[in-house]
């Protein structure tokens, strides 16, 4: 098993140019090579991106939620069309002189102004309800990921696991042999299977 010293290296690099310009730094120098020891420290990279791309129960989990965004959109769009056309007949009504009476007119002003804070009341209420799904689904998926990182890492092959993702590039390399995502992903993709 390949181990690498990615933290050492790095380590090494700022030693190596402490207090030094990036003109008085010379390029040709020789970088200073890393032993392969058993007492190395030996870091997993996991591809967040692409556990979320294959991970199963998160391509299920984010069809769902895509599903249930869009009958969401389908009725709040159905029940404000409903109710743009009832404030345009009530202003029709209004333009032709149609109410028999002020009360009534009243009446029916107040009857609409009801319905559409009602109407803001439920769309506020779909979206806490979409937003409270998604994050118990995040929530589901972060603690399978977790579950899956101690799993293949027993016995302590790693000392540390870090994930790395489109949004968040703060590895900028890592060696094949660190990368440990397809194992996270058979393991969380197995696990569904039984």
């Amino acid at each position: 098993m390949r181990k690498s010293l990615l933290f050492l290296v790095a380590l090494s690099l700022l030693v190596a140019c402490k207090g030094k310009s990036s003109k008085e730094i010379n390029t040709n120098e020789a970088l200073p090579t890393i032993k392969n020891d058993t007492a190395a420290f030996v870091l997993g990279v996991v591809n967040t991106d692409s556990v979320l791309a294959k991970y199963t129960f998160a391509v299920e989990a984010r069809e769902s939620m895509i599903k249930k965004m869009e009958e969401s959109q389908r009725i709040l769009r159905t029940r404000t069309e409903a109710f743009q056309r009832e404030v345009v007949d009530f202003q029709t009504k209004q333009a032709n002189n149609g109410f028999m009476s002020v009360k009534r007119k009243e009446e029916e002003e107040a009857r609409l102004q009801r319905k559409g804070e009602e109407l803001a009341k439920y769309k506020e209420s779909l979206e806490d309800k979409l937003i409270e799904n998604q994050q118990k689904l995040s929530k589901q998926i972060e603690d399978s990921l977790s579950m899956a990182i101690k799993a293949i890492n027993n016995p302590k092959r790693f000392a540390m696991i870090i994930s790395t993702n489109s949004q968040n590039g703060n590895v900028l390399y890592a060696d094949d042999a660190l990368i440990v995502t397809n194992e996270v992903l058979e393991y969380l993709n197995s696990r569904l299977k039984k």
